[in-house]
């Protein structure tokens, strides 16, 4: 037998029986429920994450939207409207969008300003390469990139412009900015 799982378990209560450790059996006569209970009211509790009354109206997006330079406004509705975060917002590129939705393939890797950094774009998180999600865009999103990609067009990753596409090299895919 191995010194793990219930072996273990088994050594560990035998030894702490011979030095002498014991734990007030009174303990386990308390519910779960009454435990979690007065654990939960001895807690301070952050106001929920997610509460429709701070939830952005559109309005506010496009308040949002008006005050952040330009060519990051198309972000700000990527991520209201088809739930982008950051780093997959300014990843996208016009490749990614489909009627109705946009299909998340990369992110900008966290190290991507820093020097030497060779992968300006990474898989997306716990996801790997050619992994992707797609995300139901709603109208306003669609209408933003298509505002967005007729007044400035789009940037591959070297910042050279253009439209062409690589699919062969997602570092040159051009970049919405």
């Amino acid at each position: 037998m191995g010194s793990d799982g219930a072996d273990a378990f088994a050594d560990k209560v035998e030894n702490d029986k011979k030095a002498g450790i014991h734990f007030d059996p009174a303990r386990g006569l308390v519910p779960l429920r009454v435990w979690a209970r007065e654990w939960l009211e001895r807690r301070v509790i952050a106001p929920c994450a997610v509460d429709e009354d701070e939830i952005p109206t559109l309005s506010e997006v496009d308040l949002i939207a008006e005050h952040i330079a330009a060519q990051y406004r198309h972000t700000v509705y990527l991520q209201s409207g088809a739930g982008q975060r950051p780093s997959e917002a300014l990843a996208f590129s016009a490749e990614c969008r489909r009627p109705g939705f946009v299909r998340i393939r990369w992110q900008v890797s966290a190290k991507a300003h820093r020097d030497g950094c060779r992968t300006v774009l990474a898989p997306l998180k716990h996801r790997t390469e050619g992994e992707y999600r797609d995300a139901p865009a709603a109208p306003f999103v669609e209408q933003e990139i298509d505002d967005h990609l007729s007044l400035d067009g789009c940037i591959n990753c070297a910042g050279q412009k253009g439209s062409d596409s690589d699919e062969s090299d997602p570092f040159r895919l051009p970049v919405l900015t």
